[in-house]
């Protein structure tokens, strides 16, 4: 493969990848005048896959994530846990700000897990809403269920490296409503590493 051109490297740069320090930055891609930031979406997941294969494609040297991000689309979280696990390198996330509900989950997948002194981490369980023909919606709700299984096992395989004796009814009775923790209780439960 041959190397970037100097302008591309730029380009790169503005568009939240720092090919030179291998940092990839994960906050939302845009701002919607009505809904808000964007979050976890296809624009996100898109901006890190692509800037995970262009980094590997490079070498396999640690990477570096910097997570500020308020959560969103379960699919698209999952899209960016799996290429993160695929990565061949060593995957750091770093979370400022807060690292909510799909930007917690798909922060499980990275190798090194830290968050700043005041980060906020907020884990809950998925929602839809379904609408529609009366199959279509118990179809919707039974795709809701995996989903939030996968998401269950995935936190709680990160949480048993800490606690060890953790059964998966001491999270769902957390993540039935919205479960916030600062920097200290997500280290404490295993849901990140260490505090920067």
């Amino acid at each position: 493969m041959t190397r970037p051109l100097k302008d591309e490297l730029h380009r790169f740069i503005d568009h939240g990848v720092d090919l030179a320090r291998r940092r990839i930055y994960a906050g939302s891609i845009s701002i919607h005048p009505e809904h808000g930031e964007s979050g976890v979406d296809s624009d996100l997941a898109g901006h890190i896959i692509t800037s995970l294969d262009v980094m590997e494609s490079e070498s396999e040297m640690p990477i570096t994530i910097l997570l500020n991000n308020p959560g969103g689309d379960e699919y698209h979280a999952l899209a960016i846990y799996d290429a993160i696990r695929a990565c061949k390198s060593f995957v750091t996330i770093i979370a400022y700000g807060y690292v909510m509900s799909a930007a917690s989950w798909f922060m499980q997948a990275a190798d090194s897990r830290i968050l700043a002194p005041n980060a906020t981490m907020m884990l809950h369980y998925g929602s839809e809403d379904l609408s529609g023909h009366t199959t279509d919606v118990i179809r919707g709700a039974e795709e809701l269920k995996r989903m939030n299984k996968v998401m269950e096992q995935h936190y709680l395989g990160r949480m048993k490296e800490k606690k060890r004796g953790l059964k998966i009814s001491h999270l769902r009775s957390r993540i039935k409503n919205d479960w916030y923790l600062t920097a200290e209780e997500a280290v404490e439960w295993g849901l990140a590493d260490t505090i920067l």
